[in-house]
């Protein structure tokens, strides 16, 4: 174990490697189940993936587990209240026309601890893993830093239709959207990371990001499974414009996050110290 271990640690671009199959493989191929169930899995793949960052960061991520989370949760304020609209407007449509499910507050329960997790996972291995990977393995790289924007982001974006075809223009206009928009989504908190490199603060903002949006799924019944991020019925072209419509809200998130926070980092301070 020790070998493996001392194996990795000075690959990092490897242990980056490894984490991102396991996370996928596991998402991809274990089935889908209750909130309860996909909570378990995402609190496992948390756990799985802090424990490739130590291998890429050692401790410095751990250490600054307090780091400004305030100041993280502030700055985030924008997409936060993004997401307060939406699902207030998807609440208040449910709880006129839905009625409640038998276990609502079980299930509430439940979403809250699965997006915690979704929210810490999706974090540590689309955000700190692939950031310090790159930043370790290519320090001398001047521009590793907007390296690691482009690669993070587009991969945090696309595994979301990872493995969905494209049959119809609707669809393909939905994959498009949809990566765009999470790119864009994946980059403002990849900022607050450069900044505080209080990965748990950015996992909270996340998980609260998601929970604000399927909190109606949770109280209410719906006819309509929220499963998946592609619609494949007559409401394709809607679903797609309002990818459309997300991708503008979380351009103009993410240049206001880089406005505030982004142009106040020394990146070659940053690059040579992180």
């Amino acid at each position: 174990m020790k070998k493996m271990i001392d194996f990795l640690r000075v690959r990092p671009m490897l242990s980056c490697i490894l984490g991102l199959v396991i996370s996928v493989a596991s998402i991809k191929i274990l089935p889908g189940g209750t909130s309860l169930q996909e909570g378990v899995v995402r609190m496992l793949l948390t756990a799985t993936m802090a424990f490739f960052l130590y291998f890429i960061s050692g401790e410095k991520t751990l250490q600054a587990c307090d780091n400004e989370t305030g100041y993280v949760l502030k700055v985030a304020a924008p997409m936060l209240i993004v997401s307060l609209l939406f699902g207030g407007i998807s609440l208040i449509g449910s709880a006129f026309t839905l009625p409640f499910r038998q276990d609502w507050l079980f299930e509430l329960l439940s979403t809250i601890y699965m997006c915690l997790f979704v929210g810490l996972f999706e974090e540590l291995c689309f955000r700190a893993i692939i950031n310090d990977a790159l930043v370790y393995q290519f320090r001398n790289f001047k521009y590793v830093f907007v390296v690691s924007a482009i690669f993070s982001s587009i991969i945090f974006g696309y595994v979301h239709v990872l493995g969905i075809t494209p049959d119809t223009p609707a669809i393909l206009a939905q994959i498009i959207g949809k990566t765009v928009s999470t790119a864009l989504f994946g980059f403002a908190l990849l900022i607050l990371y450069w900044k505080t490199r209080n990965i748990w603060a950015c996992g909270l903002t996340h998980a609260i990001y998601d929970f604000v949006l399927m909190a109606s799924d949770a109280i209410f019944e719906s006819p309509v499974s929220a499963g998946g991020y592609v619609d494949t019925s007559e409401s394709g072209v809607f679903v797609a414009v309002m990818y459309g419509f997300f991708v503008i809200v979380d351009l103009v998130i993410a240049i206001m996050i880089w406005k505030k926070v982004g142009k106040n980092i020394d990146f070659e301070e940053m690059r040579k110290n992180w």
